[in-house]
């Protein structure tokens, strides 16, 4: 699966949250105790905070990697263009690691000023917030490390290789308007 995919599968997670909550709840119902239990262990897990905080914090996460991929992919892709976006990418997620999209800035916000220790996502009670905020922060900022070393490690080569270095230097000393015609 790729990282676009990924993404969509994410995001559609997180938008038929309450239906597939809802869903396993009344299949533990029907099931044998001994299946009803295994369903039961994961809709606790889907209703703790920091599970959906996770949730939408790779959604944050995922987002500029699967541009990139996408991108990477492309017909109009070259060497110059391709370095830059990966170097684009890793300073995205460097930034995506501290600021959190709407949701998870709301559910955030929802846990830090709740009395009680749990927070409602689309009518979802979610569990253990308080612990959850200080968790999604430090592994969200974990995550998007470990991506960006990632996309480093995978793509070394795009800083020290020859061609791509002269190449570049190449492209800043020509004009503008003359590049075209210096390709040619």
């Amino acid at each position: 699966m790729d990282t676009a995919q990924s993404e969509c599968c994410y995001s559609i997670l997180v938008n038929g949250y309450p239906v597939f909550v809802s869903h396993l709840q009344k299949l533990a119902e029907e099931e044998p105790v001994k299946q009803a239990a295994k369903i039961r262990g994961y809709v606790k897990i889907m209703k703790s905070f920091k599970f959906f905080s996770c949730l939408l914090a790779f959604l944050d996460l995922l987002g500029p990697v699967a541009r990139l991929s996408a991108f990477l992919q492309g017909d109009a892709t070259n060497l110059m263009m391709a370095k830059t976006s990966v170097d684009t990418t890793r300073k995205l997620l460097k930034s995506a690691a501290k600021i959190h999209s709407e949701e998870l800035t709301s559910l955030i916000h929802q846990a830090e000023s709740a009395e009680e220790n749990a927070v409602q996502f689309k009518g979802i009670l979610l569990s253990d917030a308080k612990a959850g905020v200080a968790f999604v922060q430090t592994q969200k900022e974990h995550f998007a490390s470990r991506i960006t070393t990632a996309l480093g490690k995978r793509f070394e080569k795009l800083s020290t290789d020859l061609i791509l270095q002269t190449v570049q230097l190449l492209d800043v000393f020509v004009p503008t308007g003359r590049r075209m015609q210096f390709w040619k």
